[in-house]
């Protein structure tokens, strides 16, 4: 399984561990960000299907990759590219990051804050309380996105865009997988920014900061202070059938 980051391949080994009677061996491979996929994923090809017993590594190899600021219709399509010219099974959650899941269904996610409060404080917590806090503060984080997002902001991820994604894919899909003009590119991007906020899919949007900043809102006053980079996988460690989240189905494929 290819990943960009530690922290996806320690998430996806425990939810993997999840799943009953799963014999299967999993091994990840950490490419770094979407940028390093590109530059990397055909020099891994080369090597994996050379590698057969009976069928190759690379046939039981799958890509997994963070939408980032892609728009959902750009992080299709190069879900559909990976798959159909590179040759891999690829997956992408809609969310910005993994972290960003937990926002696509509020009610399992305060069950799961409500676990972690448990584990750590010893001291029950009203679930309905957790759901109603988590849904306000969700919801009237729409306004430091709003701040957030400035024109600075879209310059720097206009760039990103470009330069680390649209144009690396001639490289590896042979052609670009997008054809716009750099105006045009700028406008869909700001476009795809406005339509998820109108939406309320903020999850579309939310970095690993601004999960921690919600959450933090939530659970802090709960005598518990939550750093995103310890406690995300503190929480998957506490998931089972009943807060599994369909946003993590994709695993099941796997």
């Amino acid at each position: 399984i290819f990943v960009e980051g530690e922290d996806d391949a320690k998430a996806f080994r425990i939810l993997l561990n999840q799943q009953l009677n799963n014999r299967k061996k999993y091994m990840f491979w950490v490419l770094g960000g979407i940028s390093e996929v590109f530059e990397n994923i055909l020099s891994y090809k080369a090597v994996f299907s050379s590698v057969k017993n009976g069928v190759s590594l690379w046939n039981k190899s799958v890509l997994v990759f963070d939408k980032d600021e892609l728009s959902t219709e750009h992080k299709d399509l190069f879900v559909q590219k990976f798959r159909e010219i590179v040759g891999i099974e690829t997956y992408s959650p809609n969310a910005y990051t993994f972290e960003s899941t937990l926002f696509t269904d509020m009610a399992k996610t305060s069950k799961l804050l409500r676990l972690l409060l448990l584990k750590a404080t010893g001291l029950e917590t009203a679930e309905a309380e957790i759901l109603n806090d988590l849904t306000i503060n969700y919801v009237t984080y729409k306004t430091t996105l709003e701040a957030k997002f400035n024109e600075e902001y879209h310059r720097n991820t206009f760039f990103r865009y470009k330069n680390s994604k649209i144009e690396k894919t001639p490289g590896v899909f042979g052609r670009k997988a997008v054809n716009m003009t750099d105006y045009d590119l700028g406008v869909d991007i700001k476009k795809h920014y406005a339509e998820d906020l109108a939406r309320g899919e903020f999850y579309k949007l939310m970095d690993k900061s601004d999960v921690e900043n919600v959450i933090k809102q939530t659970i802090d006053k709960h005598s518990f202070n939550f750093s995103i980079e310890s406690d995300f996988i503190e929480i998957i460690k506490l998931v089972d059938k009943s807060t599994w989240i369909a946003e993590w189905d994709f695993l099941n494929n796997i």
